[in-house]
């Protein structure tokens, strides 16, 4: 059994996964297995990763169609065997040669559950607000800087299946969701300060979220403010509760915003299933002025 299961849901990569794939086979660290998604792809993806297959008996290609990027994930993490979980997206690279190696050494000394890292775009690198080489609890992770992408994290796989995790199929943005789910019941977590990951930001041409004013994209938004609000409901610590609230608060705008802009049944529908949820007079307020404002504003431009 390999120390390392390395999940990589693939999509219409062809420009970008040989690249990725290059960077993972010069890791120092090399007990691995890697698991590629290839979700439906209607390029030459397919044929890529079957070909670089053949070199590598550790390279596992899973075929299917096209469920999107949380039931890709879901069938990566079911053919996961190792003790720990890496998650890549397809047009993402590593920073260094020893990414795993860190990785695997540090989740195995201070047995961890959760080990997040910092990262870099292709500009900037990105040092996440976190207590350094501390084993907290995810609740305590819950109140510093943070990223919702599960690749900024390393899991331990007994941990994910403990709790039963599976990302949302139903939603667009499914690692936006799960990030609060992830946290919540771990009992060792440690941020490391190495840079280890590089998120390379698509061009609106290659984004296949280019156009974030839709109803797929604020129904993510409201149903991870909905992960939250079940949070909240169990959680009486005060520190916890404040950051919870504004995290949901970073779902619930967009959400809303989103909603006010897009004019169908489903986005009132939306709308009004966020105000049931149990808010603040003044986050209520909040949300129902937003609303109305990218309304009015939508209004106006039709006009």
């Amino acid at each position: 059994m390999a120390k390392i299961s390395v999940i990589i849901p693939v999509y219409n990569a062809e420009k970008f996964i040989v690249h990725l794939l290059d960077k993972i086979y010069k890791q120092t660290f090399q007990d691995f297995e890697l698991i590629c998604v290839n979700d439906g792809s209607s390029d030459n993806t397919k044929n890529i990763l079957e070909n670089y297959a053949l070199k590598h008996n550790n390279m596992l290609v899973v075929n299917q169609k096209n469920g999107g990027i949380g039931n890709a994930g879901n069938t990566g993490i079911s053919h996961a065997s190792g003790k720990y979980l890496a998650y890549l997206e397809h047009d993402d690279s590593l920073a260094c040669d020893n990414a795993f190696e860190i990785l695997y050494n540090t989740a195995q000394k201070y047995d961890l559950e959760i080990l997040s890292f910092n990262f870099s775009t292709e500009k900037d690198v990105i040092n996440l607000n976190q207590p350094l080489n501390k084993i907290i609890t995810g609740r305590e992770y819950l109140l510093g800087g943070y990223h919702p992408a599960p690749w900024c994290k390393f899991y331990n796989l007994a941990y994910l299946n403990k709790i039963n995790f599976k990302f949302r199929e139903d939603l667009r943005f499914a690692d936006t969701e799960s990030y609060p789910r992830l946290m919540i019941d771990a009992t060792k977590v440690m941020h490391i300060e190495n840079v280890l990951y590089i998120m390379r930001i698509a061009t609106n041409k290659e984004s296949v979220s280019k156009n974030i004013m839709n109803i797929e994209s604020a129904e993510t938004f409201a149903e991870t403010a909905m992960t939250y609000s079940n949070i909240i409901n169990k959680i009486q610590d005060i520190k916890l509760l404040k950051a919870l609230k504004k995290q949901r608060m970073q779902a619930l705008i967009p959400a809303v915003r989103i909603l006010g802009a897009v004019d169908s049944k489903k986005s009132s529908e939306i709308y009004n299933k966020l105000l049931g949820l149990d808010l603040s007079n003044f986050e209520l307020y909040l949300v129902k002025n937003e609303y109305r404002e990218c309304k009015s504003n939508c209004v106006n431009l039709k006009n």
